[in-house]
C-alpha cells in the first residue's frame, strides 16, 4: 500500500486536527551476510545496516499561515538481524566526568563517564527515536530546527563516500573513528554524528528533509547543542562533577550545489571533560554523467592537540537497474610511531525494484605503523591486513 494511503488512514483516525498535515509512515530494512577475516581471528554473522541503516521514521510536514511551514521528524535504529530496538546514548548530556580524570561510564546514571558516553538505560530502552527526532519551522527564509539531529559536520563524510557509513566499505577515516581497541582512537568525540538538545538553522535545503546537499545554489547550517549542565556543576561533588560547558558544543557547514557539481566545507567543536574535539573538513563531487567522483579531507584534532587525519576519494556509477561504487581511504593519527591504515573497497548494488535491492561489497584494509584495524568483526595483528565482504538485500517501505 502505498505511503501516502497509509498517512490518510492516519489523518483519519487521529481527527480533523491533523486534517492539514501531511504525513508519512517510512522505513528502510537491510540485511545480509557479513563475514570478516584477520590474521588473527575471523567472524562471520547475519548482520544489519550493510548497505544502509534499518530503520523506521515517522514524518510530517503543514502548511501555516503567512508562508510558513512546520515539519517534525523522528527516527528509530533496529536490528533486522534480531529486531533489537537501537538505544539512544548520552552523547553529549550531562554524563561527563570533570575536566582531566576518567571516570568509567556507568550505564544509565547522570553526570558520570569519559568521552566515549554510555547508553541511557540500555536495558530499559528498546525502540527509540535516537536516529533523529527534531521539531522545526521554516520560510522562504530556511528552517529553525531543535532537537536530536546529525551533525553538519558528518554530513560530509556520508554525503561524500560511495558507501556513506554503512558495511564493510564504508572508508577507514569512519572505521578506524569508531574503533575503541588500542591503537584504535575514539575520533570526533560523541558528537562526531549525532548532538542531542541542538538548535539548528539551515538554508537552501528541502523542508524537513536531511541537509546533506542544497538544492541547488548556496546551503549552509549552523548548529548549537547544550550539555545541559548545571551552573555550578564542577563542584567537585559526586552528584555535580561535570563542568558547567561539558557536553555543548557547535558545528556549521557550508557548501554550493552547481549543476554537475557540489563543494562543501565544515567544522565542529565539543566541549568534552578530557578536553575539546574538533572536527573540519572539506569535499566535493563532480557528475560526469556516466559517473559521480567524489573526495574529501577530514581532520580530528583530540585533547591535547593530537590530529587524526583521513582522506577519501570514491565513484559511484549507475548502469540502468545496477550501481557500481569504489573508494580508496587512508587515516593515520599524528603522533610519534602514529597508526596509518588504508583501505580499498568495491561494490555492487542491483535494484530489483524501486524500493528492494540485492548487493555485494568487498574490501581490503592495510595497516602500518602499528595499526591492528580489522573489517566486520574479526581481529588482526599489528600491521596486518585485513579483508571482509557483505551480501545482502534492502528493502525500502
Amino acid at each position: 500500500m502505498k505511503k501516502t494511503l497509509i498517512a490518510a488512514a492516519i489523518v483519519s483516525l487521529s481527527g480533523a486536527a491533523f486534517a492539514q498535515t501531511n504525513i508519512v509512515l517510512g522505513g528502510n530494512l537491510d540485511v545480509g551476510y557479513a563475514a570478516g577475516r584477520g590474521s588473527v581471528a575471523n567472524l562471520n554473522a547475519l548482520s544489519t545496516n550493510r548497505v544502509s541503516s534499518s530503520q523506521v521514521n515517522i514524518r510530517g510536514t503543514e502548511d501555516i499561515a503567512g508562508g510558513l511551514k512546520a515539519g517534525f521528524w523522528l527516527e528509530a535504529d533496529f536490528a533486522a538481524d534480531s529486531g533489537a530496538g537501537g538505544a539512544t546514548n548520552n552523547n553529549n548530556q550531562a554524563i561527563l566526568a570533570p575536566k582531566g580524570t576518567t571516570t568509567t561510564p556507568t550505564p544509565g546514571a547522570t553526570n558520570v563517564g569519559g568521552p566515549s558516553a554510555a547508553a541511557l538505560n540500555p536495558r530499559n530502552q528498546g525502540l527509540t527515536f535516537n536516529r533523529r527526532a527534531t521539531g522545526s519551522i521554516a520560510g522562504s527564509w530556511g528552517e529553525v530546527r531543535l532537537g536530536r539531529d546529525y551533525t553538519p559536520h558528518f554530513w560530509t563524510l556520508t554525503g561524500l563516500d560511495p558507501f556513506g557509513t554503512n558495511g564493510v566499505g564504508a572508508s577507514a577515516v569512519q572505521g578506524v573513528r569508531g574503533c575503541a581497541a588500542t591503537p584504535c582512537s575514539i575520533n570526533g568525540g560523541t558528537t562526531a554524528v549525532r548532538a542531542s538538545n541542538s538548535i539548528a538553522y539551515g538554508y537552501g535545503y528541502a523542508l524537513n528533509g536531511n541537509m546533506i546537499t542544497g538544492t541547488g545554489g548556496f546551503y549552509g547550517t549552523v548548529m548549537y547543542f547544550m550539555g545541559e549542565n548545571a551552573s555550578n556543576s564542577n563542584t567537585g561533588t559526586s552528584t555535580n562533577p561535570a563542568g558547567k560547558d561539558d557536553g555543548g558544543g557547535s558545528s556549521f557547514r557550508v557548501g554550493y550545489a552547481g549543476k554537475n557539481w557540489n563543494i562543501v566545507a565544515a567544522s565542529g567543536s565539543t566541549n568534552l571533560a578530557a578536553g575539546d574535539w574538533k572536527t573540519t573538513n572539506v569535499g566535493g563531487s563532480y557528475n560526469f554523467g556516466v559517473a559521480n567522483v567524489m573526495a574529501y579531507m577530514n581532520t580530528d584534532e583530540s585533547a591535547g592537540g593530537v590530529e587524526h587525519k583521513g582522506t577519501l576519494i570514491g565513484v559511484t556509477a549507475p548502469l540502468g537497474a545496477h550501481m557500481i561504487r569504489g573508494s580508496y581511504s587512508t587515516y593515520e593519527r599524528d603522533t610519534a610511531g602514529g597508526i596509518k591504515v588504508g583501505q580499498i573497497a568495491v561494490g555492487y548494488v542491483h535494484n530489483l525494484s524501486k524500493r528492494t535491492s540485492l548487493y555485494g561489497t568487498y574490501a581490503r584494509v592495510d595497516n602500518s605503523n602499528g595499526a591492528t584495524y580489522a573489517l566486520n568483526g574479526a581481529t588482526t595483528a599489528a600491521n596486518a591486513s585485513s579483508s571482509g565482504f557483505d551480501l545482502g538485500i534492502r528493502h525500502q517501505f
